[in-house]
């Protein structure tokens, strides 16, 4: 099961078991619902790749001093962990969380200033047309059309939606 999403990072932190390697887990606040009435969906996370660990880790002073930090990520291998409360007005009620594993990060913006990708890192891509422009206009006309079932209407109009909650 893979969830892709947007949600502010929080919680960064370095755990060593008693048993086993240590590893970077963290928590992703995950924005739903409306753009003015956001909700949040909390995920328990396990940085599981080398890529995502270093922009984790890139974002932990920003963290600390109570900055904002915007992610785009992918989730991978979600499962709910029971259990029950031992503090508080609800000791005792059961309850639940989410846990999963962080495979990627698309996107990170502190404060609302976008620092990653950079903007250094974007024309890395275009040397690529360099090859064959013929065909790389082919691929890249063949990577646009919508699939045959799909209404391109449907595509234009969720686009902006999820462009717009950046």
């Amino acid at each position: 099961l893979i969830t892709r999403g947007i949600g502010y990072l929080n919680r960064v932190k370095d755990v060593t078991p008693k048993a086993g390697d240590s590893f970077l887990s963290c928590t992703v606040a995950a924005l739903a619902g409306p753009v003015d009435e956001p909700e949040y969906r909390y995920f328990d996370t396990i940085v599981a790749t080398p890529e995502a660990e270093h922009l984790v880790r890139r974002c932990v002073q920003a963290i600390e001093g109570d900055r904002k930090v915007l992610i785009a990520f992918r989730l991978n291998d979600m499962k709910i962990d029971p259990y029950i409360r031992t503090k508080g007005e609800h000791a005792g009620e059961p309850a639940a969380s989410l846990e999963s594993t962080l495979v990627h990060i698309g996107l990170i913006k502190i404060d609302g200033t976008q620092v990653y990708p950079t903007s250094q890192a974007q024309p890395e891509a275009p040397p690529a047309e360099d090859a064959s422009a013929s065909e790389a206009d082919d691929a890249i006309d063949t990577a646009t059309e919508p699939a045959e079932r799909e209404p391109e209407a449907q595509v234009e109009e969720q686009e902006p939606a999820l462009a717009a909650s950046f």
